[in-house]
């Protein structure tokens, strides 16, 4: 996990084994602050 801000934002990252599902995303996006969610 890496976190890093920049003024009043901020990102993190998370480097996770295995496969993502939408329901996932969905609760991660889910979260108050939360601007954009992006899997690669």
């Amino acid at each position: 996990m890496l976190n890093k801000s920049r003024g009043d934002y901020a990102y993190t990252m998370l480097d996770v084994d295995g496969r993502i599902t939408d329901d996932t995303i969905a609760k991660v996006n889910a979260i108050e602050g939360v601007i954009k969610v992006r899997v690669i």
